[in-house]
């Protein structure tokens, strides 16, 4: 899974820190197992032609977002 990180104007709202962002192909695929593992779904955001990119938080508290390419399911 291809990632990266966001620059401080992209990164998730309350981010401290790096936040690294994975590209994911269908997210309503990653987000049940995500949750089913103790992550939380913060947010989502639309980025127009750019895709969109949802913003979770793991058990300790740390963000990560998942990026979905323009077309992709979301």
């Amino acid at each position: 899974m291809p990632f990266a990180l966001s620059s401080r104007s992209e990164a998730a709202q309350g981010a401290r820190g790096s936040v690294i962002v994975f590209d994911a192909i269908d997210l309503a695929a990653f987000a049940p197992r995500i949750e089913r593992l103790g992550g939380r779904h913060l947010a989502s955001r639309d980025m127009g032609a750019h895709g969109s990119v949802a913003t979770f938080a793991d058990p300790e508290n740390n963000l990560f977002q998942l990026h979905v390419r323009p077309g992709a399911p979301v």
